[in-house]
């Protein structure tokens, strides 16, 4: 209605809108999007960085390349036997669907550099992550030493905590990370199979909490 038929009509003048301009309500969107996306890019940050352990080194007893993401880790424990850390390499048939069997891991050992005396094999097929572990040990000499594990950066945390659970706590475990393992703890969320990585582990890490004794 034009400002004459109000006027002729008694209504007055229209009341005024306050509208805000067009930059303002883009800012306000933009600031809030960032802040949406700091926040839950602080929140996968720190859940990736917290599946990662690596450990300081020391002299141990034996080397533990867990089944799994192989060469990566096979590379890393052949590298630290020939850096002298431990005298011997640990490895456990993995399930049937980790990939490669005990002789094609002991090949890639072979392959690098270790000698097939260096090499302990356990033939007995882990059914998970906990049952490797707890056949790991039981070939390791009985002592007070440390056992390096070496294991993928994603698998790093629960393979710790479940040393602890297998072992009961009175063996020290030095978790290692494949130096080569393409995990991005910054960035996990981008890559479909990380994401996968990541959820399995939470999910294990649950699972593990979920039994753990009171």
């Amino acid at each position: 209605m034009g400002a004459r038929a109000r006027a002729i009509l008694g209504l007055g003048r229209p009341p005024r809108t306050v509208h805000l301009a067009a930059p303002v309500w883009l800012t306000v969107l933009a600031l809030a999007v960032i802040l949406l996306a700091i926040g839950r890019s602080s929140v996968l940050r720190a859940s990736g960085a917290f599946l990662v352990v690596d450990e300081a080194l020391e002299p141990a007893e034996a080397i533990v390349a867990l089944a799994g993401q192989s060469p990566e880790r096979e590379s890393e424990a052949a590298a630290l036997y020939h850096a002298g850390w431990a005298p011997s390499i640990v490895i456990v048939a993995g399930s049937e669907t980790s990939g490669l069997t005990a002789d094609d891991r002991q090949e890639i050992l072979l392959r690098l550099g270790v000698p097939e005396q260096a090499i302990v094999r356990v033939d007995e097929r882990a059914r998970n992550t906990r049952m490797e572990l707890e056949l790991a040990a039981s070939v390791v000499p009985a002592s007070e030493g440390a056992v390096i594990l070496v294991t993928s950066k994603y698998h790093a945390r629960r393979v710790q905590l479940t040393w602890g659970r297998a072992t009961g706590g009175h063996r020290s475990g030095l978790v290692r990370t494949a130096p080569h393992d393409p995990f991005d703890p910054g960035g996990w969320w981008d890559d479909p199979r990380q994401r996968g990585l990541v959820v399995h582990e939470y999910l294990g890490l649950l699972q593990l909490l979920a039994t753990w004794p009171t």
